[in-house]
């Protein structure tokens, strides 16, 4: 990936703030636009930041930013190093991607000739890789390996995949059965206690029933006995 600064400086100015542009690369930094190639500074950062006044590269260490504030235009130019690289190489979009980086870098290398000690480890894995992939090898989790050993390993992951699908079906189903017997136990015990609730006012309201009639059966007994001695004084008039 490169990038001029004059266009990155036109998008800070439109959006008043700081610009993260990339994560991780190797830059060449020319302080006057007419210095050549050669006398450019090489920066090996994390990230770089535009801001409206200057440009700061980051690093992963503990070392200050590389800092140059914006005088004249400086010219800078980088090329991204892919962060994280792929641990997976199993296609042709994804050589294409190592390609394309491997032809930036490389150019960046003929243009600024100082850069190829700080990108040959990176341009040499690439090389690598490419190689690797050309020849019929493909690369799974970090490890390269032929077409027939990638079909095998993919056939042992989806079999493990399918298995940890079942499981987790099984898992499912067992929770669902269980909440569902749950449900039900909740329900009758709920209907049990509703049911002993009934009979338990029942047998209150019962218990009421033959207090009053108890009580009744005695206002009748004192009834009877007034109306007996009534007639016991009449008789002796």
């Amino acid at each position: 990936m490169k990038c001029s600064f004059l266009f990155l400086w036109l998008l800070v100015l439109l959006i008043g703030c700081e610009f993260d542009v990339a994560a991780k690369g190797v830059a060449a930094v020319k302080s006057q636009p007419y210095n050549t190639d050669g006398s450019a500074k090489v920066i090996v950062f994390e990230k770089v930041i535009f801001t409206p006044h200057s440009i700061r590269f980051e690093f992963s260490d503990k070392r200050t930013p590389y800092s140059a504030k914006r005088t004249r235009d400086p010219v800078v130019e980088w090329v991204e190093i892919l962060s994280p690289y792929p641990k997976d190489i199993i296609n042709e979009k994804q050589i294409a991607q190592l390609k394309n980086n491997l032809e930036e870098c490389r150019a960046f290398n003929m243009k600024y000739p100082q850069t190829e000690e700080s990108l040959a480890t990176y341009v040499r894995v690439l090389s690598d890789d490419i190689a690797k992939f050309d020849k019929g090898y493909l690369k799974s989790d970090g490890k390269w390996m032929g077409r027939e050993q990638f079909k095998a390993e993919i056939e042992k992951h989806s079999k493990r995949f399918r298995e940890a699908d079942n499981e987790i079906e099984r898992k499912r189903e067992e929770a669902r059965a269980r909440a569902a017997q749950e449900r039900e136990e909740a329900r009758a015990r709920a209907a049990q206690e509703k049911a002993e609730a009934e009979e338990k006012a029942k047998a209150e309201i019962r218990k009421k029933i033959e207090g009053v009639k108890k009580d009744l059966e005695g206002i009748q007994k004192e009834k009877d006995a007034k109306v007996k001695e009534i007639e016991r004084v009449k008789s002796k008039l």
